[in-house]
């Protein structure tokens, strides 16, 4: 998996947020050009509401799309184009509603930057990427990093647009993110979560 040193600096307004959830604190940053969809595992502290995510780009203009689980069940979907080069909050169209105790995944179509030789031991479970257009995900504890990925969340009695609630089944199904059909699939086979890119992701590779 390609990488490169680099740095990166944070600019955080917390005027909207109530949370963030983040596993990416302190350490050295890495580019990862041949990663071309990554995602963060997170378990919810209370009853809240996603209202927000954030990753970093190489630059402005690039074509992303970021997709939101529920205990493995897909929520939502968002796709863009990076305002800039750097780390960048992503306000989302649609509340999600996650209850304490959830496990969320946020997951990136996106050339990924990670975090390593952090403070804080890099922990299994956290954090995935693939090279392969989601063929197979890797856990970066195994290369000791831990992909820059995060996301805010609001108290339920600030909501004031669209929200997208709390899943009915849990049921696999899929969600178009554009146009070209491109799909995101997600499943629980063997009890671990995987992200499958079903077709030619933006042409991220």
């Amino acid at each position: 998996m390609g990488k490169d040193a680099t740095s990166i600096a944070y600019v955080i307004t917390n005027e909207s947020y109530d949370r963030i959830y983040q596993h990416d604190i302190g350490g050295e940053n890495y580019y990862h050009k041949k990663v071309s969809a990554y995602f963060n595992r997170f378990v919810a502290e209370e009853d809240t509401l996603i209202t927000a995510v954030g990753t970093q780009f190489t630059k402005a203009g690039m074509e992303y799309a970021v997709a939101i689980a529920v205990n493995d069940i897909e929520m939502y979907t968002q796709k863009g184009n990076s305002k800039y080069g750097g780390y960048e909050t992503i306000k989302l169209n649609s509340l999600i509603q996650v209850k304490k105790g959830d496990k969320f995944d946020i997951a990136f179509v996106n050339k990924m930057y990670s975090v390593g030789d952090t403070r804080i031991p890099v922990e299994s479970g956290k954090s995935y990427a693939s090279a392969d257009n989601g063929k197979t995900f890797q856990d970066l504890k195994s290369v000791k990093k831990i992909a820059i990925v995060k996301a805010y969340t609001i108290d339920n009695i600030k909501v004031t647009k669209n929200l997208v609630k709390y899943y009915k089944n849990t049921k696999q199904f899929t969600a178009k993110v554009s146009r070209a059909k491109r799909l995101l699939l997600y499943s629980t086979k063997r009890n671990i979560h995987e992200l499958q890119v079903l077709t030619d992701w933006l042409s991220l590779v």
